[in-house]
């Protein structure tokens, strides 16, 4: 629970957003990322993936430079394009959502 209110404290006054959004912004890491894993609603996971990356990148990222290794946008950049790919192209034939047949 510490780890919660850390990244609250952070959304609230590094970020200027409110500190609920943290909550958001981690079950959206979490469940968006084994949603995405198991292919079950690809293409509205992925969407909201690559919008909080891109916030993350315009938010934080973006004055430490370019380089993962330093702070930089590089890492959730990457990450972001990876989800925008998967909105694009949806899961697959070996997803859950092939699997169903409901492949949005």
């Amino acid at each position: 629970m510490g780890k919660f209110w850390l990244a609250a404290q952070f959304f609230a006054t590094k970020l200027g957003l409110p500190a609920p959004l943290a909550l958001v912004a981690g079950l959206i890491e979490f469940f968006g990322g084994v949603l995405l894993a198991a292919g079950f609603l690809t293409r509205p996971v992925a969407a909201l993936i690559m919008g909080l990356m891109f916030v993350a990148v315009i938010q934080v990222h973006l004055d430490a430079g370019s380089f993962w290794t330093s702070g930089g946008f590089e890492y959730p950049l990457f990450w972001g394009l990876v989800a925008g790919s998967f909105v694009i192209r949806g899961g697959g034939r070996y997803s859950v959502d092939a699997l169903i047949g409901r492949e949005i």
